[in-house]
C-alpha cells in the first residue's frame, strides 16, 4: 500500500492487481471481469488520445457512482508481452471516501467471486466483449495500429483468434482469476 499526498483538489484511489501476459488464456478471462467491473470496450490498446467510457450498467459504476463513493471509475487492462498490472482509478468525490471506496470495491470482488454465471450471463459478457472489439475496428487505421501492436508484442494473428478464447472462457475461470 502506497499513499501519496500532493498538492491538488482531486482525490484519486487507484488500485492494481498483476496481470497475464496476452499469450495466457487468463488474460481473457480477466478481460471479460473488466467487461463486468467496468462494462469495458473489449481488447484496449494504448491508442494516444482515446480514452474509454465506463458504462453506467457496470458494477463498478453501479457499486461506487450510484452511492456517491466516486464520481468517475475506469479500468486499464493493456495486452502486453511480459505480465503486467490490471489498473483500477476511481475519482472521489472528496478526501473522506478513501476507505468507504475502498471497502465497496472489495465487496464488488467478493460478489464476482460468489456469483453463479449460468450460460446467458456468461453469453452477454462474451457479446458485450466481442462485439465491442468489432464495433472499435471501424476503420483502417484503427486496425493497423491494433495488428501491429499485436505482432509487435506476440502475433498478428491474435485479433483474428479473440473470439475462440473469449469463447472458451468460463465462469469458473472468472472465479479462479
Amino acid at each position: 500500500r502506497v499513499k501519496v499526498n500532493r498538492q491538488g483538489s482531486i482525490p484519486y484511489l487507484e488500485i492494481a492487481y498483476p496481470a497475464p501476459h496476452i499469450l495466457n488464456d487468463d488474460f481473457f478471462a480477466l478481460l471479460m471481469i473488466d467487461a463486468i467491473l467496468d462494462g469495458s470496450e473489449g481488447l484496449r490498446f494504448p491508442i494516444p488520445g482515446r480514452s474509454p467510457v465506463p458504462s453506467a450498467d457496470s458494477w463498478m459504476h453501479k457499486g461506487l457512482v450510484e452511492k456517491r463513493l466516486a464520481t468517475q471509475v475506469s479500468t486499464q487492462l493493456i495486452p502486453t508481452e511480459g505480465s503486467y498490472l490490471y489498473k483500477l482509478t476511481f475519482t472521489l468525490p472528496d478526501q473522506f471516501q478513501y476507505q468507504a471506496a475502498e471497502e465497496a470495491f472489495s465487496e464488488l470482488l467478493e460478489k464476482l467471486r460468489n456469483f453463479q454465471f449460468s450460460e446467458l450471463e456468461m453469453q452477454k459478457v462474451r457479446a458485450q466483449v466481442l462485439n465491442a472489439q468489432v464495433l472499435d475496428q471501424g476503420d483502417c487505421e484503427t486496425r493497423a495500429f491494433k495488428l501491429g501492436y499485436l505482432e509487435s508484442i506476440a502475433s498478428y494473428k491474435l485479433l483474428d483468434e479473440l473470439e475462440a478464447k473469449i469463447n472458451q472462457t468460463t465462469g469458473q475461470d472468472l472465479k479462479r482469476v
